[in-house]
């Protein structure tokens, strides 16, 4: 699952929701931030450096 923070424009805080690209590119288009979360992505990077590394030491 992929996830973003957004902006709110009523408290200036984000909230981390599930990531919807319509939604994403709606609160861009009004000036608010937009931040992609996507652990997945995260996870298989992290996991790749860490074999990496592993192979290394």
């Amino acid at each position: 699952m992929r996830w973003m923070l957004c902006g709110s424009p009523v408290n200036q805080s984000f909230d981390l929701v599930e990531f919807d690209m319509q939604r994403a590119i709606a609160l861009w288009q009004e000036g608010l931030p937009v931040v992609p979360v996507w652990l997945d992505v995260i996870h298989q990077r992290l996991e790749t450096q860490l074999k990496l590394w592993g192979k290394c030491a």
